[in-house]
């Protein structure tokens, strides 16, 4: 189930998953109120209102070994879709449609993980956990730069797990990286 909670802490609705859905790894929901839920399980990313209504699937692209996991949407509704099997980031506008594809890692930096990525005004962060990494791609999915590395030393990551794009007066332009090996919240 989705159970929605005012801010002051008390249940306000309870609404049951869509069609078969069992194994929830991202969850999202767009200042018109659509709540986005990737399932690992039926391989796909539902969609319905607040009050539970359902709405069509994002339809992701076609291909086999879909695993939809973490979603995050950006300040002008586009929401971004990690495909954990894959290291691709689906993009969607905030009208439903399917913009693009970005592949994760390639030449001499490649991905072997998405462990979760946010997003900014500007780029598309994406975590690989496994390879202790952060990959900084422009908001069209071009490259920018790659950094970490498996270590506990100063720029190193032991293992990472969650990442999040600073927002406000105080996190604009901050990345915050947990590492839970380490026990910290790199920033």
């Amino acid at each position: 189930v989705v159970l929605i909670y005012g801010k002051n802490g008390s249940r306000i609705r309870t609404l049951p998953f869509p069609d078969g859905l069992r194994n929830i790894r991202g969850l999202a929901v767009d200042p018109a109120g659509r709540i986005y839920l990737a399932d690992f399980a039926t391989r796909r990313v539902a969609v319905m209102s607040a009050r539970g209504r359902r709405l069509p699937d994002l339809k992701l692209p076609e291909g086999p070994d879909r695993l939809p996991g973490k979603i995050v949407l950006d300040r002008t509704g586009n929401v971004y879709i990690a495909d954990h099997s894959r290291l691709e980031v689906y993009v969607f506008d905030g009208k439903d449609g399917f913009v693009r594809t970005i592949a994760i890692g390639s030449g001499q930096r490649k991905a072997l993980s998405i462990s979760d990525i946010a997003v900014d005004d500007d780029h598309i962060y994406v975590l690989d956990g496994r390879g202790s990494s952060v990959f900084v791609l422009d908001k069209a999915g071009n490259f920018v730069f790659a950094f970490g590395a498996r270590g506990s030393h100063r720029g190193q990551l032991a293992s990472a797990s969650s990442i999040a794009a600073g927002e406000g007066k105080v996190g604009e332009g901050l990345l915050f990286v947990t590492d839970t090996n380490r026990q910290v919240v790199l920033v």
